[in-house]
């Protein structure tokens, strides 16, 4: 699905000036105009389709970073994970890991933990490797 979408866009946009140029010749010719024009409708419908935007991954969660209640920090790599609890729709419960990381800087590391740390005191800071 992936590689169809790219071949039917570039294909209509590639072939479309071709065919105006054959009906610029010979207007007979102005059913040779559907192929690219329905290859560029195909691929637009399949861009714009919210099933399958839906299918892959294209949704907005929001996460309070203030609900945390872990701090991880990535050994030897500027990235602290923040664990939030989040509510998963679906099964209709909260889903009490939920690791969300942030990317900092080089050398912003520290900032960024001290400003986590002194708007949240109570957390709980670790070292150690999460899925990135």
């Amino acid at each position: 699905m992936e590689s169809v979408k790219p071949f039917l866009k570039w294909s209509a946009i590639i072939s479309m000036p071709i065919v105006l140029v054959l009906i610029i010749m010979d207007p007979s010719l102005l059913i040779t105009s559907l192929g690219p024009l329905a290859m560029g409708f195909a691929a637009w419908v399949m861009g714009t389709s919210k099933g399958y935007q839906a299918l892959h991954g294209m949704q907005h969660h929001d996460y309070d970073w203030r609900n945390a209640d872990k701090i991880y920090l990535y050994p030897g790599r500027d990235i602290i994970g923040l664990n939030v609890p989040w509510y998963h729709p679906e099964m209709d419960e909260m889903i009490p890991e939920g690791i969300r990381e942030i990317y900092c800087k080089e050398g912003e590391r520290d900032k960024v933990l001290s400003f986590l740390t002194s708007n949240l005191p109570d957390i709980e800071v670790v070292e150690e490797k999460f899925h990135l």
